[in-house]
């Protein structure tokens, strides 16, 4: 199934470049930071900045994960890592802080409660407490290089770290916190990304493109070329479903491949901006969003992709908000014009005397049928038993019921029995409306 990305929308406030953006995973929230050291908190839904983050003093904003729905951490270039949770009023504010040696590269967290961190050459263990302390558990000595990501794998139990200059990838295990295992590829590591569920590894080789290796057996078997103009560092992500790799810019746009075929399918413009850095991908059953951000000279703005699958409505992703409003407004609508028609049909009845001696009972203001229902035909007697409030009725003598007259129908109406047959009828013709009605909402 081949994916078609469109823009969702443009979300425009940052004033200096833009360095990471983290989606929640509710799919409701993004956070993006900058080199100014702002992040803001963005609602997807609506595109409104819910809350905005300031750390000017510890330089740029360099990384950031979300721990949960509640908390995300951050990591600046003067080594500062940051807790944030949200309280009561909704707020995200700092709950711990950690000071490291050297800018922060890259975070990573194992869904439990360790948080890793690179940067300076070295990586660093943290455990998250109950109360949201950062709590050190372990570092490595540190290297002459730049230990540029890091990333959990087999299950949360070891930690790998991918280093720029060196060409080298090291792994750990978090138990015993101790090497496993070190290995070193043909080109330098701009920027990893390691697909835990697929074992699958990519690279943004700073050479001539992307490069997918097996992990951890690091073999090299796929590329997906592009010509470089700036050597820069682009962050790459992979559907977890396996359908698109996708890459960042440095010519104005991100690149799209198909993870099988290795071929471009797709280029996500930023028409206004030069180098696009920044990626960032969330998916759902019935949708994958992109969301891309500008890192050179231009206006730095954030650009959400949504390609929708053809399965379904999106139940919980954020961009099918407006099509669920808009479906709710016309699902009242219809019932408030539905309603009145099939409550006034069932209460109001018109009687029609035929020469054949029978009279026809017809739902109001209508001569053959309503909502389907075919006229209803009833002996004469009992027409006397059911008059409709205001109406004149016919009797079988010709005579009609009028002025005082009409509290003797009443009268019949209370001392003799209604007649079985013609109230079934009736109730079963409003059954018919109401099953309509449960009906056509229900498909809506």
């Amino acid at each position: 199934m081949s994916l078609d990305f469109k823009l969702d929308r443009i979300l425009r406030f940052h004033s200096a470049a833009i360095e990471r953006i983290a989606i929640c995973t509710d799919g409701c929230t993004a956070i993006s930071g900058d080199d100014a050291g702002i992040a803001y908190v963005w609602d997807l839904r609506s595109g409104f900045i819910l809350q905005e983050v300031r750390c000017p003093i510890n330089g740029a904003i360099t990384a950031i994960i979300w721990i949960d729905s509640e908390a995300f951490v951050s990591g600046c270039a003067d080594g500062t890592v940051r807790l944030y949770k949200r309280d009561s009023k909704l707020v995200y504010s700092v709950v711990s802080k950690a000071i490291t040696p050297g800018p922060i590269e890259d975070l990573a967290y194992d869904g439990r409660e360790t948080l890793a961190s690179v940067g300076g050459g070295l990586l660093l263990l943290w455990r998250i407490s109950e109360e949201g302390g950062l709590v050190e558990l372990f570092r490595t000595e540190k290297k002459n290089s730049t230990a540029k990501n890091v990333a959990f794998c087999d299950d949360g139990t070891g930690i790998v770290v991918f280093f720029l200059e060196t060409r080298e990838i090291r792994c750990f295990d978090v138990d015993h916190l101790v090497l496993r295992w070190s290995r070193h590829i043909s080109t330098r590591i701009g920027h990893a990304t390691l697909c835990r569920k697929n074992e699958v590894l990519l690279v943004s080789n700073l050479r001539d493109g992307v490069d997918q290796y097996r992990f951890p057996s690091l073999e090299r078997v796929k590329s997906f070329s592009h010509p470089i103009s700036i050597n820069v560092p682009l962050q790459v992500v992979l559907a977890d479903d396996n359908q698109v790799v996708v890459c960042g810019g440095d010519r104005g746009f991100v690149r799209v491949y198909g993870q099988h075929s290795g071929r471009l399918i797709q280029t996500l413009q930023h028409p206004d901006s030069k180098e696009v850095q920044v990626v960032s991908i969330y998916e759902s059953q019935f949708e994958t969003v992109i969301i891309t951000g500008a890192s050179g000279g231009g206006k730095h703005d954030i650009r959400v992709w949504i390609s929708r699958r053809r399965t379904g409505l999106a139940s919980s992703t954020t961009y099918t908000q407006p099509l669920k409003i808009a479906m709710l407004y016309a699902l009242f609508s219809i019932v408030f014009l539905l309603l009145p028609f099939v409550v006034r049909n069932r209460g109001h009845l018109r009687f029609i005397e035929r020469d054949s001696g029978t009279s026809s009972v017809l739902f109001a203001e209508r001569d053959d049928s309503c909502c389907g229902v075919s006229q209803l035909s009833i002996p004469d007697e009992p027409l006397l038993k059911y008059p409709a409030v205001g109406m004149t009725i016919p009797n079988a003598g010709g005579s009609t019921f009028s002025g005082s007259t009409f509290s003797r129908a009443l009268r019949l109406m209370a001392e003799e029995e209604i007649n079985e047959t013609t109230a079934n009828s009736v109730f079963e013709q409003g059954m018919v409306c109401d099953e309509l009605l449960v009906g056509l909402l229900w498909n809506l």
